[in-house]
């Protein structure tokens, strides 16, 4: 059995773009969709048997009208296809709102053949060409809905966490005794696990909710455990194999650097074989120059600049120069060097011997995460250092709802 397995695919970031006059749209959303086409391509020309999307079709959980067309379209080549697909719930699809709707609830409404969708942890029999598959799923688990029940209200953050890790504990326990050991099965989990590498900047969010211990999911009754969540691909274990494909495309520069894609993963009798699949996704570039020291500050810049194609690319040019020399910065000549890009930022950073910086991890060129900011604030606030944890936890909780409203 061949399966594709991806995540995080996040239709609505528009970031770094503008308006296409031809098409309407946003040229950072034709960026995203177009990484999809050519998955669903891939899908098509294998062929695979299913593909498993486990979490975060959307920014937020209330798309638009043509955020929910452009994704309902390439589902539906898919099943229409004959290739059954698979989604879960991610916490960029899901309200905190008990009894609202999710974003891909209308697909399980609407029974579509050949399209499940998953909700809740269940154990699902898809049906594929290469026979049927058990798919065990785990959504993402909301703190900050959980805790407007009564049961959870009175606990600290900390205590949720652990609450939470126990019940999907006992969760994956019990399915383990419903599964059919004749037929083959994977997990499909939107989760954080302990032991995996988050990208440099979380613009997202990402890493900042509950995460589960790795050998919670290392369980013999899966052959394979499709994660999504972090935007980074790795491969957390082997046995069986536990993987985040990673996002589909690149979101900001903390990502710059990380190969895009999608994973292609098969079932044999007695063994389970994977590979991951780059995508060719819109590239990020950094540059960066300390120009403290130089005589000829726009003539570095524009070496800099010419030194490294900037065509098509994502640009931001970080540069330090001393308040007092801003002026020496043609910007009309940086500008016109990098107008090739798909899109530049100027990020100047002014350095002024003549005052102290109070707090030099705060003075970043690219906005640092509000939950970072506050880890450094919290960090040089001894004071604070008693209630210093419950305050990172109700940080994280309050992002967390902003998030899943998409006022981020």
């Amino acid at each position: 059995m061949k399966i594709l397995h991806f995540a995080d695919l996040h239709i609505g970031v528009e970031n770094y773009g503008r308006v296409n006059p031809a098409t309407g749209l946003n040229t950072r959303l034709e960026d995203f969709v177009q990484s999809f086409d050519r998955l669903v391509e891939a899908a098509l020309k294998e062929p695979v048997d299913l593909v498993i999307f486990a979490g975060d079709a959307f920014k937020i959980n209330e798309p638009s009208n043509t955020h929910q067309r452009l994704f309902a379209q390439r589902v539906m080549r898919l099943a229409q296809a004959g290739i059954p697909v698979f989604l879960l719930i991610g916490n960029h699809d899901q309200t905190n709102r008990y009894g609202e709707s999710h974003a891909l609830d209308i697909y399980a409404t609407l029974d579509i053949p050949g399209v499940w969708v998953s909700g809740k942890p269940q154990i699902q029999i898809v049906t594929t060409p290469a026979g049927p598959l058990q798919v065990v799923s785990i959504p993402h688990v909301s703190k900050s809905a959980l805790m407007t029940f009564d049961d959870y209200a009175s606990q600290t953050l900390s205590e949720v966490d652990r609450t939470i890790v126990e019940q999907v504990e006992d969760i994956l326990n019990y399915f383990a005794q419903q599964l059919n050991p004749d037929i083959p099965a994977v997990l499909v989990a939107h989760v954080g696990v302990e032991q995996a590498k988050m990208g440099s900047e979380q613009s997202m969010s990402i890493g900042y909710g509950f995460t589960v211990p790795l050998g919670l999911l290392t369980r013999s009754e899966y052959r394979y455990v499709a994660l999504g969540h972090i935007h980074k691909h790795q491969i957390l274990c082997q046995d069986p194999y536990v993987v985040y494909p990673g996002s589909l495309d690149r979101v900001d520069f903390g990502e710059e650097k990380e190969d895009k894609g999608y994973m292609l993963v098969e079932l044999y009798q007695d063994k389970t074989e994977v590979e991951f699949v780059p995508l060719p996704c819109r590239p990020f570039l950094t540059l960066e120059k300390n120009l403290t020291q130089s005589e000829d500050p726009t003539e570095d810049l524009l070496s800099l600049i010419a030194a490294k194609p900037v065509q098509d690319k994502i640009v931001r040019l970080l540069y330090t120069i001393q308040t007092q020399r801003a002026d020496e910065i043609d910007s009309k000549k940086i500008k016109k060097a990098l107008e090739g890009a798909f899109h530049a930022s100027i990020r100047p950073q002014l350095e002024d011997p003549s005052e102290r910086v109070r707090m030099p991890d705060l003075a970043e060129a690219e906005p640092l995460h509000p939950l970072k900011t506050l880890d450094l604030y919290l960090q040089r606030r001894s004071d604070l250092a008693s209630i210093q944890a419950d305050l990172v936890k109700r940080a994280e909780g309050l992002w967390q709802e902003l998030e899943a409203t998409g006022l981020t």
